[in-house]
């Protein structure tokens, strides 16, 4: 792994933050807001490092039809709370680095329903949705996606780079919803 540090140490750094935050206790005042200022920075770069550059440029075409096929399994035995759980991301394993399980609504007033990558869109108009280019993608993705799935590609924020890169996304219709996650292409 890059940076010198393996998954398993990174871990183990995550790991220690919760040890170490139950001894913040000892110091006081501006001491104990540093310390858990910097315990909170040790989480967080170890968290960097197991979902940064490499794990999700792993993702493949497969991994994508994978979580699309399991985000609507999961849709089918519990149909709306599967929505919810899919927003939880990670926890629910409808998040993997970058690849993610997006589901969108369908009509004129389409919008985001769940998302797994930025739960903060949910709610968002299809219509306010455009990559760099100013492509209305999701409204393209809402209207020409089929039972069958199809590829569409755009540009978009690839989270682990923390920049805008080439996209393409698996997308499925299915019961009135359309089940999306992509990859970024090389």
């Amino acid at each position: 792994m890059a940076r010198g540090i393996t998954r398993a140490r990174a871990a183990a750094l995550v790991a220690g933050t919760a040890f170490l935050t139950k001894k913040t206790h000892m110091y006081s005042g501006l001491q104990t807001l540093s310390r858990r200022m910097f315990i909170g920075s040790l989480g967080t770069a170890a968290f960097l490092l197991l979902a940064g550059p490499g794990f999700a440029e792993d993702a493949t075409p497969e991994d994508a039809h994978a979580m699309i096929a399991s985000a609507i399994a999961r849709f089918d035995e519990v149909d709306p709370a599967a929505l919810e759980e899919i927003s939880s991301g990670e926890v629910s394993g409808f998040r993997k680095g970058a690849l993610y399980a997006v589901v969108q609504s369908t009509g004129a007033d389409a919008k985001i329903v769940a998302h797994a990558g930025n739960p903060t869109l949910v709610g968002t108009a299809l219509t306010e949705i455009a990559d760099s280019q100013g492509n209305l993608f999701a409204v393209e993705i809402s209207d020409k996606a089929t039972a069958d799935g199809s590829w569409f590609d755009y540009d978009w924020l690839n989270p682990s780079r923390g920049k805008v890169e080439a996209k393409t996304s698996w997308a499925v219709r299915h019961d009135g919803l359309v089940f999306v996650a992509g990859i970024y292409r090389k």
